[in-house]
């Protein structure tokens, strides 16, 4: 996932020290401490093999889902809000940032937080 490194490397407050603690894990997600929380960034079809602590926070973008340039959705947002939602031990924990204010998700698809969230039984907070 060079992509994601790459994308860290971007984020406000992250130190090259903070991106060489990452490593793949023998699930294939990459785990690593960030801004002071663990945190594991895999694929969906990598949920089920997280071995996650009962107190773990689930976040979904919903950008996630838009492919750049295109604009276009690339896989069902529906089924990664289920993966998820089979994960957690908790849904109410799981939070949906729709980034329609940063420009990230295209405004057609402002709806597709409030979907997630029906998804997940309306346990998805929304940001």
């Amino acid at each position: 996932m060079p992509a994601v490194i790459e994308q860290l490397q971007q984020m406000d407050g992250v130190y090259p020290d903070d991106i060489a603690g990452f490593r793949r894990s023998s699930g294939g997600s990459i785990q690593g401490r960030l801004l002071g929380l663990d945190l594991s960034i895999c694929r969906c079809e990598d949920l089920p093999s997280l071995d996650l602590p009962a107190n773990s926070l689930g976040d979904i973008d919903v950008d996630y889902f838009v492919t750049v340039p295109g604009d276009a959705l690339w896989t069902d947002p529906a089924a990664v809000a289920g993966a998820l939602k089979e994960l957690a031990r908790d849904p109410s924990i799981i939070t949906i940032s729709r980034s329609l204010t940063s420009g990230f998700t295209p405004p057609r698809y402002q709806t597709l937080a409030e979907d997630l969230a029906v998804v997940l039984g309306d346990g998805g907070g929304n940001d």
